[in-house]
């Protein structure tokens, strides 16, 4: 969702892919952290149901960045790979959580490049 925003997703192949995009922003967190819009685009791909279920996630999001007291602090996009739980009810409430891991090339030596991917969302789900 490009960390605290809002996503967009549509479905297709009933309802089994969807493609998504998301539009966030970044707070400062520490003095000298960078802060701003981010965003997110992705694919998933979904196990059978309605209500309840799974998925596979593929997207490319901001995963990190660069904080402290630098003087061109950056924010690093990658490629990011998640397994995750979709719940929609009937009356289109949706919840959606997601855990896995992605890809930050250009991190400066001595970081991480690969870390921990978390989604957590809430929505609306309009069905046909």
């Amino acid at each position: 969702m490009g960390w605290f925003g809002a996503q967009a997703e549509g479905y297709f192949a009933r309802e089994r892919l969807s493609a998504f995009v998301g539009l966030g922003y970044t707070p400062s967190i520490d003095p000298g952290d960078p802060t701003g819009l981010t965003f997110a685009v992705g694919l998933r791909g979904f196990t059978t149901g309605i209500k309840h279920r799974g998925f596979l996630a593929l997207s490319v999001s901001q995963l990190a960045v660069q904080s402290g007291f630098v003087e061109n602090p950056r924010r690093f996009y990658g490629p990011g790979l998640e397994a995750g739980y979709q719940y929609a009810s009937r009356g289109g409430f949706t919840f959606m959580a997601s855990l896995g891991l992605g890809y930050a090339p250009g991190v400066p030596e001595g970081e991480k490049e690969v870390g921990e991917v978390l989604a957590l969302g809430f929505g609306y789900t309009w069905r046909r």
